[in-house]
C-alpha cells in the first residue's frame, strides 16, 4: 500500500509493516482512463498534479 494512502494509518499504529525492508519501484503511477482523445481538460490537470506532488508525499 503505497504512503499516501496508508502512510498516517501505519504512524498511528492502525496499520503494521510486516515486510519493513520492502520497498516499492518509484515513479510509476497508474490511471486508467477511456482514452486520450476524450480527455476532458480536469482530468489532464489531475494527472499533472499527481505527475508533480507524488513525489513530495512519498
Amino acid at each position: 500500500m503505497p504512503l499516501i494512502v496508508g502512510g498516517k494509518d501505519l504512524l498511528e499504529g492502525n496499520l503494521v509493516d510486516v515486510i519493513p525492508d520492502w520497498r516499492p519501484r518509484t515513479g510509476i503511477f497508474h490511471a486508467v482512463f477511456p482514452s486520450r482523445r476524450g480527455l476532458l481538460p480536469a482530468i489532464r490537470t489531475f494527472l499533472d498534479f499527481l505527475e508533480e506532488s507524488v513525489d513530495e508525499v512519498d
